[in-house]
């Protein structure tokens, strides 16, 4: 934890340096013969060879990572498009949750359907059924989504998990009070905040494994609160907060939400024409302001007056 990978830069990132007109580094070639995924475009062959290489030390954080990945979503399992080298494609609601499924296809940890009982994971090529007993959804107040699992293995091993991503707000204050304090959440935290500036979407990935019985014995209350027939949302949501503790940070992503083409140019233009344009965004200050000079609402020239809400502070 706290090594990150993916080399390149981002579409925001190259913009910016080149409205301010410093050198942009090329773009980063994949080796011959690289795998092409749809939705995928990461290039870092240190992490093609830990993963290639199982008796690697590192390959339990790899795999732990690409099976939550693979696991914890609400994405569904369609027919492969024509052309697109998969015979698999994936339907989601949610574009970043979608991408995230089809990096763990594109790494080896393919999501390939689901039945009443949880869905089917082939982990490079080996079947690994995962059957899934509570789901805790995302939402604006809880920031996360969670799956609790049990995941069968191909030696017939059974492990009880619980899979957690969501904002790092929301991971960081689920985590043990060791992980949260720990060197390595602080350098995962800082490289997150450079990636949000970057105009990429970051998640934290969480997790935790759990002995059968805490597990059977936190499902059986789980139940219970789904029959619940007075404040059933309250109930669930305290079972869901004994399943989303004691966290350890597995680790993070970041998505690029790619502009179309063309849309700096034609800001421009409307501002050439006397438009006055407003851009809303909930990012951060940092991210909007990469974002407004990749797109041109914000040139050198024009006059900067930045005011910043201290939320911890009466209005």
């Amino acid at each position: 934890l706290g090594v990150f990978y993916g080399e390149g830069l981002t579409e925001v990132r190259r913009r910016v340096l080149r409205k301010m007109g410093k050198p942009v580094p090329p773009e980063p070639v994949p080796p011959e013969g690289a795998r092409v995924t749809p939705h995928v475009n990461f290039v870092d062959k240190d992490l093609d060879n830990k993963l290639a290489n199982k008796s690697d030390p590192d390959f339990k954080y790899f795999y732990r990572f690409f099976l939550h990945l693979a696991v914890n979503h609400t994405v569904m399992c369609e027919a492969g498009i024509p052309g697109s080298g998969m015979d698999l494609s994936y339907s989601a609601s949610s574009p970043d949750e979608g991408a995230l499924v089809y990096a763990a296809h594109h790494f080896g940890f393919s999501f390939v359907g689901r039945d009443s009982t949880g869905l089917l994971v082939k982990v490079f090529g080996e079947e690994v059924k995962v059957i899934i007993d509570a789901n805790f959804e995302f939402t604006s107040a809880r920031k996360c989504s969670s799956t609790a699992c049990r995941i069968e293995q191909p030696d017939g091993a059974t492990e009880y998990v619980v899979y957690c991503k969501g904002a790092d707000s929301a991971i960081l204050n689920r985590l043990t009070k060791q992980a949260a304090q720990s060197e390595e959440t602080a350098n995962t935290l800082r490289k997150m905040d450079e990636f949000a500036k970057d105009g990429l979407r970051v998640l934290c990935v969480g997790g935790r494994h759990l002995e059968k019985g805490e597990y059977e014995s936190l499902l059986a209350k789980f139940k219970e609160a789904e029959m619940s027939n007075v404040d059933r949302a309250a109930e669930v949501e305290k079972v869901a907060a004994q399943f989303e503790t004691s966290l350890e940070l597995w680790g993070a992503t970041a998505v690029e939400d790619q502009l179309q083409e063309e849309v700096s140019d034609t800001i421009a233009s409307l501002q050439e024409a006397g438009l006055r344009i407003w851009m809303l965004t909930g990012d951060k200050v940092e991210t909007a302001i990469n974002i407004g000079v990749a797109t041109s609402l914000l040139t050198n020239a024009m006059h900067r007056i930045m005011m910043v809400a201290d939320e911890g502070k009466n209005a």
